[in-house]
């Protein structure tokens, strides 16, 4: 059976690449927020982004949660 589970990366607002390869089963959306336990804070999602050319990409564009 395929995996339903997409991998990400997290960028920050100069994209920045905060996190790659991040495997998530649903795609965060805007205005929602990120706790990432490796930097023990949170982040808002502020936009994201899907690539079709060539291979899939989705990128989300985050910043510090204050």
């Amino acid at each position: 059976m395929l995996s339903s589970r997409k991998r990400v990366t997290l960028i920050d607002t100069t994209w920045k690449v905060i996190k790659e390869g991040l495997k998530v089963t649903n795609i965060p959306r805007k205005d929602e927020l990120i706790y990432l336990s490796e930097f023990e804070h949170y982040f808002n999602v502020v936009n994201v982004i899907h690539k079709f050319e060539g291979k899939q990409g989705i990128f989300i564009i985050v910043e510090k949660h204050e």
